[in-house]
Formats: structure tokens, C-alpha cells, sequence
């Protein structure tokens, strides 16, 4: 996740304590969009409305977690004290909502997810995608230059059947910046030399491209990527 490799590479937030962590991005991957996913009939509407609700933020330390806590302290909402907070991982959370244990849920990932598709698939269940991206100048001014706004398109999950516009993040692959440059290199070479094989397993591989893959970092390139990108005449670094 870009905003933990950003923190670690200035020093601050989880790395305050331990100091900065000499990390460099091999390549942009896909992006991650944030989902806050509740149930039609539970006058969720908005973010503010989760105040009081039970909310799984997402699994202990995972990137989801990372990010919720900084969505919802953007929004104004304090994740220890304004709502039940639980902390449970993609598929619990969508059994957890089924069984009306909790409120909603928050996820970030590509799209479509596969455990959100089954929960919209569920007879009887109509999901609701909870729209946030007015809190992006927050979370820019709070935590910097790593997300930015995008919609998760209508369709993208049964039920949902208007744009919702949601914050984002740019996936990254990154690598310690001692790492020998001839390895980074052949790294970067062999996932593009083999993407079709990457998008066979997943599809959002296809995502993953020349152009993007040099766009969207907040911390700096390995040097051994760069050579690479300068070979196939997309870095413009």
C-alpha cells in the first residue's frame, strides 16, 4: 500500500518511532478502491451515518485497517470512540453483515472483489456502496499526495446501480533500495514478459501496463526499474 511504503519512507505515522525505512517503488500496480458496504434498509446513507453503528474497519494491521482509520478520522468520525469498531478480514465482514452482526464494513481493494460479488449475490440481499470522496482534501492535507478520487462504476456489483464515488489508492510493488539493480531490473522484465500469465490468474492484472506502471508513486524508483522504463521509452522522471 502506498500510504504505509509513503510513512515508511518519511518517518512518520506507524514509523515515527523506528525512523525512516530506505524503500523504493519497483512499479505501480493497480489501484485499490475503497469500499464502505452496508445494507439497503438500514438508513446508511453517508459516512456520518455510521456514527454509533457497528463497523468492521478490516483485518488487524491490514491495509484496509490502515486506510479506514484514516477515511473515517477525515470525515470527522473518531474510529475508537464514535462508532463499534470491529476488525475483521473481507469475507467475515461480508458473513458478519449477512447475519446482522454489523452494520457495514469497510474494504479496500480491486474490482470487483470477489467476497463483496458473493454477499451481492446472496437472494435476499440488496448491498449498498457508501459514497466518501468529500473527504479526500482531508486526507491529502492529513496524510499527503497518496489518494485521489474515482467512482466505482454501477454494475460493478449487482444492486449498485449508480456511480459511487469513493477515494482511492495506486497499489505499488516496492523493494528495500539496497537491493542490487540487475535483480530489480529482471523483476520488472519478467512480470511484463509474463503479464498475460499474471492476467490469466487475475484479472485485474490488466491493470498493470507500461504507461501506469511508472505513475501514481509517492516514493521514489528503484534505479534498476528506472532502466527498464527508460529502455521501453515510458519514464519521463
Amino acid at each position: 500500500m502506498p500510504d504505509a511504503a509513503y510513512d515508511a519512507y518519511m518517518g512518520k505515522g506507524a514509523f515515527e518511532a523506528t525512523g525512516k525505512v530506505a524503500v523504493r517503488t519497483v512499479m505501480a500496480l493497480y489501484t485499490n478502491y475503497f469500499h464502505i458496504v452496508t445494507l439497503e434498509g438500514k438508513g446508511i446513507e453517508k459516512i456520518a451515518d455510521l456514527k454509533g453503528k457497528r463497523v468492521s474497519l478490516g483485518a488487524p494491521g491490514s491495509g484496509t485497517e490502515y486506510k479506514a482509520i484514516r477515511v473515517f478520522t477525515a470525515a470527522g468520525i473518531d474510529p475508537d470512540k464514535d462508532i463499534v469498531r470491529e476488525r475483521l478480514g473481507v469475507r467475515e465482514s461480508c458473513d458478519a453483515l449477512k447475519d446482522g452482526k454489523i452494520d457495514a464494513f469497510c474494504w479496500s481493494g480491486g474490482l470487483p472483489t470477489a467476497a463483496v460479488l458473493d454477499l451481492a449475490t446472496t437472494p435476499g440481499i440488496k448491498i449498498k456502496l457508501i459514497p466518501h470522496a468529500e473527504v479526500l482534501p482531508k486526507l491529502v492535507e492529513l496524510y499527503g499526495p497518496i489518494y485521489f478520487k474515482t467512482v466505482i462504476p454501477k454494475g460493478t456489483y449487482p444492486g449498485v446501480d449508480k456511480d459511487v464515488e469513493v477515494t482511492a489508492l495506486t497499489n505499488l510493488l516496492v523493494c528495500r533500495a539496497d537491493l542490487p539493480d540487475d535483480l530489480v531490473y529482471q523483476i520488472v522484465k519478467i512480470t511484463f514478459d509474463h503479464i498475460d500469465e499474471l492476467i490469466a490468474v487475475h484479472s485485474v492484472a490488466k491493470e498493470i501496463t507500461l504507461k501506469t506502471a511508472v505513475v501514481g508513486s509517492p516514493i521514489p524508483f528503484h534505479d534498476g526499474a528506472i532502466k527498464y522504463f527508460k529502455e521501453k521509452g515510458v519514464w519521463t522522471g
